[in-house]
């Protein structure tokens, strides 16, 4: 008999011979399986997988409760993989374990479906979500409404803002390409890995943002039938990132309560939106109460050139860099404005493609 213990990296095993077990420590990489007469393994990602394929192999592989496991390996004085291996392969000697029931792979796949269904829905509601967010800091919001009544009201609230109107229209445009078009071609289909997802969407040149919604969903769920965590299977070596929070434009005592809050559990990073009569005396405000955190501010496009004393201003703030001050689509101007200003200008609307970044970094004409 032998039991298998599954990591992330490596496969530790230990052979059980007799009355009493006899050890020996053998580590393979996860992708790979060692047969033996009997095998036994704790539930990690992974484990449905792994559990067909040894019943496929026709051995008698039984699938073991892990938090049963977890208080019986409690007794154990160093805790070490080739331990934990032998601990289970004692506990299966002598029958002190609770078998669970494994789903078959026609269940799993109906599962991964429904899954999949469900992350591309939550894309699709999460573009809804930001461009009720993004009207809300205009003072606009959109209430309830139906599939099509949504897209009506949206135009609706910005009629009479035509650089509002210019960002909502391409967010609607992505959530229509995406309800329409992006995911009727993926839904009940299959695909042998995320790459084949791109190649599907390679003949629409645009709607970057739809079709990355739906790429990154399929890489999540990929990564979920797979086993490892995303950040392995995208190939990185970090568990763990510095992240930070965005908050929408609020009363400044309200702003000042959320940063504090945000701050204590440990975000490394805030960025305040700020709009036209709302940004200096918010950034005065935080940085009196909070003068060394990393601080940036989102301006939605919502600055023209003839607000340039106010960016100015900005400079004096410490900030990381002003997030997109001017129109989506005013490529120049923003090049110019980072001319006159200390503080990097972060570009988010205006880049949809790498030749256009390339543009945003190169000197202007006699710059």
């Amino acid at each position: 008999m032998r039991a298998i213990l599954l990591a992330r990296a490596t496969t530790a095993s230990i052979a059980v011979c007799g009355p009493e077990p006899r050890s020996f420590r053998h580590a393979t990489p996860s992708g790979m399986t060692n047969h033996g007469a009997r095998s036994d393994k704790q539930a990690p990602q992974g484990s449905q997988w792994l559990f067909s394929g040894l019943a496929e192999a026709g051995l008698p592989v039984v699938c073991i409760e892990t938090r049963h496991t977890k208080a019986f390996l409690k007794a154990q004085v160093n805790k070490t993989d080739r331990n934990d291996a032998r601990g289970i392969a004692q506990m299966m000697r002598v029958n002190l374990f609770r078998p669970v029931h494994v789903k078959t792979v026609t269940s799993q796949q109906r599962r991964a479906l429904l899954t999949a269904r469900k992350l591309l829905q939550k894309k699709a509601i999460a573009i809804e979500n930001d461009i009720r967010g993004l009207l809300r800091n205009f003072g606009l919001k959109v209430g309830i409404t139906g599939k099509v009544g949504f897209e009506v009201r949206v135009r609706e609230l910005a009629d009479g803002m035509p650089e509002l109107a210019d960002i909502t229209a391409s967010l609607l445009a992505a959530r229509q390409k995406m309800r329409d078009v992006l995911l009727p071609a993926v839904v009940g289909k299959n695909f042998a890995n995320p790459q084949e997802i791109e190649l599907l969407f390679r003949p629409w040149r645009d709607h970057q943002m739809a079709k990355a919604a739906v790429e990154m969903a399929f890489w999540d769920l990929w990564a979920k039938m797979e086993g490892p965590p995303l950040w392995l299977v995208l190939g990185r070596t970090r568990s763990h990132i510095e992240v930070g929070v965005s908050l929408g434009i609020k009363e400044i005592p309200r702003t000042l309560q959320e940063v504090a809050h945000h701050v204590q559990q440990g975000y490394r990073r805030i960025k305040l939106k700020v709009k036209a009569g709302h940004d200096l005396k918010l950034l005065d405000a935080v940085r009196a109460e909070f003068p060394d955190i990393h601080l940036t501010v989102d301006a939605n496009c919502c600055y023209t050139l003839a607000d340039l004393p106010v960016l100015r201003n900005m400079d004096d703030y410490g900030l990381d860099y002003i997030e997109q001050p001017l129109a989506w689509n005013d490529l120049h101007d923003h090049v110019r404005l980072q001319y006159v200003l200390r503080t990097p200008i972060c570009l988010d609307e205006s880049i949809r493609t790498l030749p256009i970044a390339a543009r945003r970094c190169s000197p202007m004409p006699g710059g």
